[in-house]
């Protein structure tokens, strides 16, 4: 005769987690392993540049120099700041620097701002803020602008030209009734680049951009050359 053993205790309804314990410190370790792995980095050089935040005062006069994402530059002058409209413009940071050097030498409060298209170089926009504020270079070369400038003007008096007033880096030179398109293309010819407008009202005009001492003696010997 078969006897069944008796339980001496009955079915539990408590869970075993001790596995699921040894799951989960086996994941953590798997984690501490991978994490450092998910983390990557890539080198990039940035630009470094020493500079000091430039002043704020609501009583300056504001130029707003933009950045165009194709390298150029434009900006506009007045008493608040203005991103839509345009005073000017230039292609390259020197002439860009050279143009502002002389608006600041006028008017030495001249507060500037600097904004950038969304695609403009981050080394382009650093290399603009430096070079607005190298202000002795700014000063130099504007009071070397403005001696080129009135020596060009007098020498041009002189050759019987009327010169407006100008406090840009140009000048513009008339002589009433005669066309000068003949003086423009000879001096193009010997490699001195002044505009000549073939507009009505303008014909009589050069417009002559203030150079370097030497390129200033130059032009003036070639006008006078052209006049005898």
């Amino acid at each position: 005769m078969l006897v069944r053993p008796q339980r001496k205790h009955g079915p539990k309804a408590e869970m075993n987690v001790v596995p699921y314990i040894d799951v989960m410190l086996v994941l953590l370790v798997i984690f501490m392993v991978t994490a450092p792995m998910l983390t990557q980095g890539v080198k990039i050089e940035l630009p470094k540049v020493a500079s000091e935040a430039l002043a704020m005062d609501t009583r300056q006069q504001i130029l707003t120099l933009s950045v165009k994402a194709e390298g150029g530059y434009y900006w506009n002058l007045g008493a608040e700041l203005d991103t839509r409209h345009q005073t000017d413009s230039a292609v390259t940071l020197d002439d860009m620097r050279a143009k502002v050097a002389q608006i600041v030498s006028e008017r030495h409060d001249t507060q500037v701002f600097i904004r950038a298209d969304n695609d403009a170089g981050y080394g382009r926009v650093v290399a603009a803020m430096a070079a607005l504020q190298d202000l002795p270079w700014m000063t130099r070369n504007a009071a070397r602008i403005q001696r080129s400038r009135t020596r060009l003007s007098r020498g041009l008096k002189r050759l019987g030209y009327e010169v407006y007033p100008s406090h840009a880096n140009f000048v513009l030179a008339r002589k009433r009734q005669r066309n000068l398109m003949p003086v423009y293309d000879e001096l193009k010819q010997n490699k001195i680049l002044v505009r000549y407008f073939d507009t009505a009202g303008l014909r009589d005009c050069l417009r002559i951009t203030v150079g370097t001492p030497k390129e200033v003696q130059a032009l003036l010997k070639e006008l006078a050359a052209l006049a005898a």
